[in-house]
């Protein structure tokens, strides 16, 4: 799995919340690629059949996103969050008291500069080492760490790559974006018309109609009016 990359130059990081229906909140998260995002809880969680809507807003930096989320979390009570939430000892204990690692530790910023060989990482301005490709930067830097300390595991070191891009910073920040944005729209999208498949193939208008209504190729419409059962994690 691909580490999280942060872009310097601002790349936004989204607030995303989950409704079912009546406008109950089932949750609430933060990610900077909404759709992969929700593509990930549309494939994992049991609970996915509930959701009614999704809705996000953008925050410069992570650190804001999270406060966000944190304090709707507590406010809000959403049906399916757990971190920031009131612990409760005769409800899941186990589940409750359970420490998430982005909840007590620091993540370890470590910005990547490009050079001959793919990527020389550094670490308050020195440079520790070395890697040839970003998606391995991450554990390379772990790796690092365990020449330094190897009486210590550092398997869940929380660690954010940083590329170093120099001119082409504001316009890969920029792409992002336009990206994310395009990612969130179309994934919206498509749990909308998802729902609006099954509710006319519901009321008895045939599969083909469907496709018809809604735009949709016919190959796809099945998989909107019979969504794959989620097995519950």
């Amino acid at each position: 799995m691909a580490e999280h990359f942060e872009v310097r130059g601002g790349v936004p990081t989204f607030l995303y919340e989950i409704f079912g229906a009546e406008d109950l909140l089932l949750y609430v998260g933060v990610t900077q690629s909404l759709k992969q995002r929700l593509n990930g809880h549309r494939a994992t969680k049991p609970w996915w059949g509930e959701v009614a809507y999704v809705q996000h807003t953008s925050y410069d930096t992570r650190a804001a996103a999270i406060a966000a989320e944190a304090e709707t979390i507590r406010t809000r009570e959403p049906k399916y969050n757990v971190m920031h939430s009131t612990i409760n000892l005769k409800a899941e204990p186990a589940q409750k008291l359970r420490p998430t690692m982005s909840a007590v530790v620091p993540a370890t910023r470590v910005h990547a500069h490009r050079w001959q060989g793919g990527w020389e990482l550094h670490v308050d301005g020195e440079a520790v080492t070395h890697v040839g490709t970003l998606d391995a930067a991450a554990q390379q830097y772990r790796d690092y760490l365990d020449t330094k300390e190897p009486d210590r595991g550092h398997d869940t070191e929380r660690v954010v790559i940083v590329p170093v891009l120099g001119d082409l910073d504001a316009e890969v920040s920029a792409v992002r974006l336009v990206a994310d944005r395009a990612s969130s729209a179309w994934a919206m999208a498509e749990m909308r018309l998802q729902r609006t498949a099954k509710r006319l193939h519901d009321l008895g208008y045939s599969a083909a109609d469907c496709a018809t209504l809604l735009d949709v190729p016919s190959n796809q419409i099945d998989g909107y009016i019979h969504p794959q059962e989620k097995t519950p994690i």
